[in-house]
Order: C-alpha cells, then structure tokens, then sequence
C-alpha cells in the first residue's frame, strides 16, 4: 500500500492570534498538493460531533497517524487512549519548549491528567529544537518517541507586490523580565535564592540550553537530586530568559534611535522612546505586514539547536531576518548569506549599515523567497513527518 492511500489525520484548536492553526492549514494543503488523504478536525467545534465524525473515519480503516500541535487531540475511551485501542501514532509536534507541558508527559500519569496525556504506547513527539530532544530523553527515560522537526514559514495569502516602507518590524507578545522575576517573591527563601543564581549562569553562558543552565546550577550549589525542583526552576528560567532576552535586544536598539515598529500585545512597560507601539494583529495580518518590511527581527537565543518560524516566515513575505543564530541555522547552507545575523554587541551597528546601504536589499528579498520556498514551509514539514512514519510502517 502507498503511503498516499492511508488517511491523514490533523488537529486545530484555540491558539493565541490564530498561529498553529495556520500551521495546520498549510500542512493539510503540502499533503493535497502530493494527493495525500487528509483530515483536518477543528476542536473548537462541538466536541461530540468532532468525536462522532473521528469515530466515523476510524471505521473505515487504520489511518497513517494523527498529528496535533502542543499534543492537540487526544482522545480517550475510559483509560484507553484511542491510539493505542486502534495501534496508530499520535504526533504531538510541540513548538515550543516541552517542559511547559509536563501534565501531558509525566510518567507514572496521575488520573487527573489522563483524558489529555500522550498515548501510552502510541504517543510520539515531534520538537522544534534538538536540545528539546535532549531534554525529553533524559527527563523520561527514553520512554517517548521522539524526533527533531524544525519550524516551517507561512507565506501571505495577498501575493501583491508592496512598497517596502516598514524598516524593521517585530510580532509578538510583551513580556517584563522584572515583572516575572517579582512573582518569584510568592516562593521559599532557598527557591528565590536558587533561581536568581539561575538567571547569573544564564546570562553569563548564553549558548547554554536552559536545561544545561539548571544543571549547572545544580552542580555549582551542590544541590541533591529533585525532579520537581528541577522541572520549576526550568520552567521559571525559560519564560524569564525569553523576556530578558527580548527586553535587551529592544533596549540596545531603542537608546541608539533604531526605531522597531512592534506589533503585540502588553509593551506598556516598556517605556521606549523610539519604538512604534501597534496593537496586535492577526497571524494572517502579520505575514500581509512582512511583504511591506525590510527587515523583520527575530529574537530566539532560546532556541539553541532549532529555529522559530518567524524567520521563514520573513523570508517567505521578503523581508530580511535580523536575527540571532543557532548550531541549526548554522548548518543551513547558503542561510547567513541571506540574511543579517546579529548579537548582543553588534546589533545596532549591522542594523545600521544595512538600513543605509542602498544595495544591501538588491536581490536579497527574491533570494529569501527562494530559499524558504525550496525546503522550510509548513508543507515541507507536513512531508517529511509524513515520510518518517511511512518509512517504519511501510517499508
């Protein structure tokens, strides 16, 4: 049988802006255009219907797998997992770090948890980053499936051609470091105290994984084992880095005058004096406002091994990611020479030099185009899992 004729089965659900559901929707459309049997079902519909019209598919025969993002769709019988009552793969594709999703992973599972966990026997993962990989095999055992999809780009549904008049545009959600820092105040003394020697290694050792920064700093304080503390300070220190992250790299810009136009949500705080505060907008809107930027800047130092979608994403719309790297991005053929890689000291004065260069956008917008066309969409990534599980289930 060819992998073609065995269904498909892809989940969407409530998501902040709309974002994976796009993802999903162009996943479904790379598995169309290669005549793949597909099956989108949106959990925000009435639930018993959505279970009723899976019940239905299932009866017709074995599908290939299912995949939903963040572990969407699980469906279970009592205690059974579907997957594992029908023996088919579940693919929970997380995009963001797993260890924010414990309830769904922990191994003995407690009862409370159990109507959204992961498949006992069928339940796989797909992660965004190497490092997450690590992170599931040493947290679980090797208990899990689990294996390395990077992010894909969504390109704008309007293909027009637009003027370029954005110079540097940046999408997301407002965050304050010191905000996050101060919740920690709720906590022990000794858990206040371990955390904030946490954020001292992670600023001195910016290419750690937040789990090496955790491990770390159990070595340094001699700390005996204990998971609990462990998965909370990761946790803790992964939202706080991202913020920190993302504050330094948007003051550097703010106080040398390089003006940001920021879309999202929560940036009061921030009191900048150059940046362009927007409300935030629709995942759609956001890629319609990448065909009209020059630059688009990502700030990602998270990801240490893998990459965010808003970099092919930008290069899909032709706009320029300013951009840190990665050990993922690194090994891209051809990818640095596209796009302008910064750091924490260099980053005002690239922003610059590029901004002022009159050729420094000639051809390089076509070539983004190029690049993440030729193998970094959603449709990509919806083959290439497609064709993993094939290769083990139908060699």
């Amino acid at each position: 049988m060819k992998p073609e004729d065995l269904s498909i089965i892809l989940f969407k659900g409530a998501v902040q802006y709309d974002v994976t559901n796009r993802f999903i929707d162009d996943m479904e459309k790379g598995y169309r255009l290669h005549d793949q049997k597909v099956c989108t079902f949106d959990l925000t519909g009435n639930f018993e219907n959505t279970r009723k019209s899976l019940i239905d598919l299932l009866e017709k025969g074995r599908p290939m797998f299912a995949l939903g993002i963040n572990a969407m769709g699980q469906f279970y019988v009592k205690d059974k997992s579907i997957y594992d009552l029908i023996a088919f793969p579940h693919i929970s594709w997380f995009v963001d770090h797993p260890v924010h999703h414990l309830n769904r992973l922990e191994l003995p599972v407690e009862d409370r948890f159990r109507q959204d966990h992961l498949a006992d026997h069928y339940g796989f993962m797909a992660v965004v980053d190497e490092e997450h990989k690590t992170f599931i095999d040493a947290s679980f055992g090797n208990e899990y499936g689990t294996f390395f999809l990077p992010h894909g780009g969504c390109e704008s549904k309007s293909l027009e051609n637009e003027e370029r008049s954005i110079d540097i545009i940046f999408c997301g959600t407002g965050f304050s470091p010191n905000l996050i820092s101060d919740e920690w105040e709720k906590l022990s003394p000794n858990e206040q105290k371990l955390l904030n020697f946490a954020v001292e290694i992670d600023v001195k050792s910016d290419q750690l994984s937040v789990m090496q920064v955790v491990t770390k700093l159990f070595e340094e304080q001699d700390l005996q084992p204990d998971r609990n503390l462990f998965m909370s300070i990761m946790q803790r220190i992964e939202r706080h880095s991202r913020a920190r992250n993302r504050m330094n790299i948007l003051n550097q810009l703010d106080k040398a005058g390089v003006a940001v136009n920021i879309y999202g949500n929560n940036w009061d705080f921030a009191n900048f004096k150059n940046h362009k505060l927007y409300k935030s907008v629709s995942f759609d809107e956001s890629l319609n406002l990448l065909r009209k930027s020059k630059l688009s800047l990502n700030i990602s130092s998270f990801f240490t091994n893998g990459s965010h979608e808003r970099i092919f994403s930008s290069m899909l719309n032709g706009a320029v990611p300013l951009t840190n790297t990665s050990k993922y991005l690194n090994n891209l053929s051809g990818f640095e020479e596209l796009v302008l890689c910064y750091n924490e000291e260099n980053i005002v004065e690239a922003t610059r030099c590029a901004l002022s260069d009159s050729k420094f956008f000639d051809h390089r917008s076509e070539s983004c185009i190029e690049f993440a066309k030729d193998g970094h969409t959603f449709a990509h990534r919806a083959l290439e899992v497609r064709d993993l599980i094939a290769n083990i289930i139908c060699p």
